[in-house]
């Protein structure tokens, strides 16, 4: 009888071996690669946050301002916010919230932000712009802003944000989507530079380390063939290298497409 247990002890531990462990294994690196992504996001928030969002914002201030100077003649399509000279913006990832300083007074601004550690910081910054009504944070992925009725937003704004976007082409439809007849998409994103120059070799090159540090950042997306993928009736669109900016996203690509 001992024999027989003892047989049996054997094939189980056999089949824990050849069935169990593997499955432990992925089971703990599945858990092990969401706690690094946590911390990832965790970090990245922390330091653009304390270290980079100033620096950032005084650096592209001028590029914004003249981007941004004709979000006063937009005329909403809301009736309700037409009658009192307001607009309706989505921001998508709204990070640390410097964009709501170029906002025209009165604007409902609806916040979409992926990373979780970045809401606090909105926030506790939201308070210094009594310029504009926050309608809404949405803690989500600009690929899925189901939330957001269809034709319901006189415009969309994007900065600095879709180089770190899982899938770009279904977050630039979702814009698309989202946007009212005639209502205007403005971004401002860093860019790879020409394909097969030594610059660009050179982004490819610290790509890994770089991802690794900002949250999942890609440094040689092609931004504008995408959008005109999507097909927006107009685009205007101009690269500028600002020098105050690191030399691998130095590209900085301003644009606007109309729906």
């Amino acid at each position: 009888m001992s024999n027989v247990y003892g047989s049996r002890s054997r094939e189980n531990f056999a089949l824990y071996l050849v069935a169990g462990v593997p499955l432990t294994l992925f089971v703990m690196c599945l858990l092990l690669r969401r706690q690094r992504k946590e911390a990832q996001r965790r970090f990245f928030a922390w330091v653009y946050a304390k270290y980079y969002a100033d620096h950032n914002a005084a650096i592209l201030a001028p590029l914004k301002r003249e981007l941004f100077a004709d979000m006063n003649q937009i005329v909403s399509a809301d009736p309700v916010l037409r009658a009192r000279g307001a607009i309706r913006i989505v921001e998508i990832g709204v990070g640390t919230g410097t964009n709501l300083a170029y906002y025209p007074p009165g604007s409902k601004v609806i916040s979409v932000e992926p990373n979780p550690y970045f809401e606090n910081i909105f926030r506790e910054n939201r308070c210094a712009f009594p310029n504009v009504e926050i309608e809404r944070f949405v803690l989500g992925k600009a690929e899925d802003m189901s939330s957001i009725p269809s034709d319901s937003v006189d415009c969309v704004v994007s900065t600095l944000v879709l180089c770190s976007v899982e899938h770009m082409g279904f977050a630039i439809r979702e814009v698309k989507r989202i946007l009212v007849r005639g209502g205007s998409f403005y971004y401002v994103e860093h860019i790879g530079y020409k394909e097969g120059s030594w610059s660009y070799r050179l982004q490819q090159l610290v790509q890994p380390l770089w991802s690794l540090l900002s949250d999942g950042c890609q440094l040689t997306r092609d931004v504008p063939s995408y959008v005109e993928f999507i097909g927006f009736r107009e685009m205007f669109e101009k690269v500028h290298y600002p020098p105050e900016m690191p030399f691998v996203v130095r590209p900085t690509l301003v644009g606007k497409a109309i729906k």
